[in-house]
């Protein structure tokens, strides 16, 4: 997109307080938007092309923004020509889990509301992430992207390299993973199980319990096979995969001899991803 045609495609949210990109800031419209510029209400937007950029609401951008444009027929709001694609970055999630919302009453005022923007400019670009899109980036990142780009989990922020752990790694029993605090993946295999819509994750890697070598095995429901996985079970049935735990700590069943997992019930930020190898 020439810069004779500018589109705004970043904003500043007053309930995230921080900037977000129109692509993510699309999924929770209904907040507060301003321009970084001239500080009017802008709402996210998509065109039918699926561009996202934020249009102005109400009035118009101030002449001297350099997102200002004339208005049109159809809008009469200077809504962006979005017929063709535009270049818009591939965006990174920088951060796994809720957003915590900042409550007020009333909107800033012109003063407040400048304080508020140039404080959030200090800060990088908000990037909500799910754990599905978060290990789908890690999978999509080479070794020195991965550290490069970083991640903030439970309020620590770390490379994307820093924030995944192999379970393979030996010199680490169950207790040294950061289960809550990181992403631990690792070889495993899928089958299915003798119920409809029931499958079995079973990790390669063993722990000594009790002094004993047991297997980490984890059941998935219809739960999670029908509403979370965004990948097809029946390719991975039988398969090499990579496991992605996050949030949930393996538990031994002492009838069983072995380590089991409870998935939460709120699987966005948190649970089992699966990806077919090799996802290193």
């Amino acid at each position: 997109m020439s810069d004779k045609n500018p589109v705004l495609s970043i904003a500043y949210c007053l309930e995230t307080d921080r900037f977000e990109a129109a692509r993510t800031a699309h999924l929770h419209q209904k907040d507060t938007f301003y321009c970084p510029k001239c500080h009017i209400l802008v709402t996210p937007a998509r065109s039918c092309k699926h561009n996202y950029f934020f249009r102005a609401l109400k009035i118009l951008h101030d002449t001297n923004c350099r997102y200002h444009k004339e208005p049109t027929e159809a809008t009469g709001t200077g809504t962006p020509k979005t017929g063709d694609p535009i270049d818009q970055p591939l965006l990174i999630p920088n951060f796994l889990g809720k957003i915590k919302r900042i409550p007020r009453i009333g909107r800033p005022d012109p003063a407040e509301l400048a304080v508020l923007i140039a404080r959030a400019q200090k800060l990088p670009v908000l990037v909500q992430g799910t754990l599905e899109a978060v290990v789908s980036a890690w999978s999509s990142l080479s070794t020195p992207e991965r550290r490069k780009e970083f991640l903030t989990i439970n309020g620590v922020n770390r490379s994307y390299d820093e924030s995944f752990e192999f379970i393979g790694n030996k010199e680490c029993e169950l207790e040294d993973f950061d289960w809550d605090g990181k992403i631990i993946q690792g070889g495993a295999k899928l089958t299915k199980g003798s119920a409809r819509d029931y499958y079995f994750v079973n990790c390669y890697r063993r722990f000594v319990i009790n002094g004993e070598s047991v297997p980490l095995n984890i059941m998935l429901g219809p739960d999670f096979t029908k509403t979370v996985q965004e990948n097809s079970f029946s390719d991975f049935i039988n398969q090499d995969v990579t496991v992605f735990l996050h949030g949930c700590r393996p538990v031994f069943n002492p009838e069983r001899s072995r380590l089991t997992v409870t998935l939460p019930k709120d699987l966005r930020y948190a649970g089992l991803c699966l990806r077919h190898k090799p996802a290193l």
